[in-house]
C-alpha cells in the first residue's frame, strides 16, 4: 500500500474506534469509501470528491495489535520531560520519537512529526 500524501491538495484524517473500527474492518475498500462519503454529506455542503484513500487496520498489525498511546489523568508535562530525558542518557544514539513524547501534540501525527524533527538536529 502506498505511503499517504496529499500532493498539495486538502487531506482528511479520520480516526475510527471501538465496535466500528471492528466493523469496518471487514468491508471493503469501496465499502468504506462509500460510508466515508455519506458521512462527509452530514458535516460539508459542497461536493467531495475522494482521490485517494489510505487505510490502516491498527487491530491486525502484529506492532500494534490495536493498541495507541493515551496520557492518563494526572499526566503533567514533567512525564513528557521524563520520557525524553531517558533517551539524552545513551550519548543522543537511541531517541524515543513519537506523539506520545510530545507534551503540546499529545496523540497526533503533529506531534510524531514535530518530535522526529527535534531528534534530527
Amino acid at each position: 500500500m502506498p505511503e499517504p500524501t496529499s500532493n498539495g491538495l486538502n487531506m482528511l484524517i479520520f480516526w475510527i474506534s471501538g465496535d466500528l473500527a471492528r466493523q469496518i474492518t471487514t468491508w471493503t475498500f469501496d465499502q468504506v469509501k462509500a460510508d466515508l462519503l455519506a458521512n462527509l454529506g452530514n458535516y460539508i455542503p459542497q461536493t467531495v470528491t475522494i482521490t485517494n484513500l489510505y487505510l490502516t487496520n491498527w487491530e491486525n498489525d502484529p506492532y500494534t495489535l490495536g493498541g495507541f498511546s493515551y496520557a492518563k489523568v494526572g499526566t503533567t508535562n514533567r512525564n513528557f520531560v521524563n520520557m525524553k530525558s531517558v533517551l539524552k542518557y545513551s550519548q543522543n544514539r537511541i531517541w524515543f520519537i513519537g506523539e506520545y513524547v510530545d507534551p503540546d501534540e499529545y496523540s497526533f501525527s503533529h506531534g510524531a512529526f514535530k518530535t522526529g524533527v527535534q531528534a534530527a538536529k
